[in-house]
């Protein structure tokens, strides 16, 4: 089959019907689509398809932009998410992927 998201961190607990977890220490997640989340505190609720982080999360999407936040609400693949406080980004090459069409830069 085709692998899906792979989690690692230090330590992790679940309940018995696997509904929900909770991973913590050097926690480590790689999406299907190459995007890399890193924190020290991680759960998942399987019912809302919803992941939260109440510590600082880094994200590294596929085009090489590094989000980081105190506080993190995402969707279960991580394709939407949203940071509570403390946001800083680096976007590379942003101007060349806007396109030269682009009247932002003018």
């Amino acid at each position: 089959g085709v692998a899906g998201t792979r989690i690692l961190a230090d330590s992790g607990s679940t309940n018995s019907s696997k509904e929900n977890f909770t991973v913590w220490s050097n926690v480590y997640i790689k999406t299907r689509k190459g995007r890399i989340i890193q924190t020290e505190k991680l759960w998942w609720k399987q019912e809302e398809a919803k992941v939260y982080s109440d510590t600082y999360v880094k994200i590294i999407t596929e085009s090489g932009d590094i989000m980081k936040g105190k506080g993190m609400e995402a969707h279960e693949s991580f394709n939407t998410w949203s940071f509570k406080e403390d946001v800083t980004g680096y976007f590379p090459n942003f101007r060349d992927r806007a396109g030269d069409d682009d009247d932002f830069f003018n």
